[in-house]
């Protein structure tokens, strides 16, 4: 029985490995959570044999060696999204979010078609995750958005989805690990 749930648990594995590079080429964002995700899952069974407690160890992989990983697909979902309400206010005649009224009133109109060309060229770098602004915003312009935004997803707080997969993964590596042991 323990060898069938190994195999169960290794198809498992083999399967979500097999579909991430297809979900990648449709989408930059499944490439850089199939990466973290990757690394997780990769990590789980050397943590396991070397930390007793579970939760200790999805913090080890989360926090420290995928770290990097993690905090790219995190950065690539934050400033898409960011990069969608900011070309939203763009858009919005009537939003105050945007610095506008700062502007003397005949310069408003072609400050916002200034920033709506800004936004237009900006993009998200499916590596990195970065939002990367080829052309920049006028210099009278500002937004508390683009600044809040870039603080917050810098902040190192670690997605639970993570965190969840990470302790799964341990767990399933403990469980493989102790049904091994006791069947010999």
């Amino acid at each position: 029985m323990a060898r069938l749930e190994c195999l169960a648990i290794a198809a498992s594995i083999l399967t979500t490995a097999l579909a991430a590079p297809a979900c990648a080429q449709q989408n930059p964002g499944a490439r850089l959570k199939a990466a973290a995700e990757a690394c997780v899952r990769t990590a789980a069974s050397d943590v396991e044999r070397a930390e007793p407690s579970l939760l200790n160890g999805a913090t080890f992989i989360t926090t420290d060696l995928c770290a990097n990983e993690i905090s790219a697909q995190q950065r690539f979902e934050d400033n898409t999204k960011s990069l969608e309400q900011m070309r939203r206010e763009a858009d919005d005649p009537n939003s105050r979010r945007l610095a506008l009224s700062l502007a003397p009133k005949d310069q408003q109109d072609k400050l916002r078609e200034e920033v709506k060309a800004a936004y237009a060229k900006a993009y998200v770098d499916p590596t990195s995750g970065e939002l990367v602004m080829p052309q920049p915003l006028p210099s009278t312009f500002s937004t508390v958005d683009t600044t809040m935004n870039r603080l917050f997803s810098q902040a190192g707080l670690t997605d639970t989805t993570f965190r969840a997969l990470a302790a799964r993964a341990l767990l399933d590596a403990r469980l493989a690990r102790l049904r091994a042991e006791g069947s010999r």
